[in-house]
């Protein structure tokens, strides 16, 4: 079997992310997003668009916030589509500028066993952008 051209690799890694962007994130909770990643994920020419930017950059939450901040919330993929392709160094432009900070609460769950093994009452304090998020150990499943 002959190996995959760097090409093929990056856009089929880059399609696997979008794939499970749609499956994880966006499944039941956006289907405007499902949508887009399945998509992005299907259509070769955005994937050479997205493997051209650094790794960091790639992401679905930047590529989608992008084209909203720029062009409002598409309709649906045809649309979305549509603004990629016509504004294409307008939306790289802006993804090479900007970065995306995504505040997961799950994130926190490594720390429930020491939670755990400390002894009531406990008092947390939150110091940064996760607007309280990392608050709420009692409700991680």
């Amino acid at each position: 079997m002959a190996a995959l051209s760097t090409e093929e690799s990056s856009s089929s890694r880059i399609a696997k992310v979008y794939l499970t962007f749609a499956e994880r994130e966006a499944h039941e909770r956006s289907p405007l997003y499902e949508e887009l990643a399945r998509g992005v994920a299907g259509e070769p020419a955005a994937l050479s668009f997205l493997g051209e930017l650094p790794p960091p950059k790639q992401q679905p939450n930047l590529l989608f916030a992008a084209v909203k901040y720029l062009y409002g919330t598409p309709r649906d993929w045809h649309h979305f589509w549509c603004l990629l392709r016509e504004h294409v160094d307008e939306i790289r432009a802006l993804m090479m500028a900007r970065s995306t900070q995504t505040n997961e609460p799950a994130r926190c769950a490594t720390l429930l066993p020491v939670l755990a093994r400390l002894a009531p009452p406990l008092a947390l304090l939150e110091v940064g952008a996760a607007a309280g998020l990392c608050l709420l150990p009692d409700r991680y499943e």
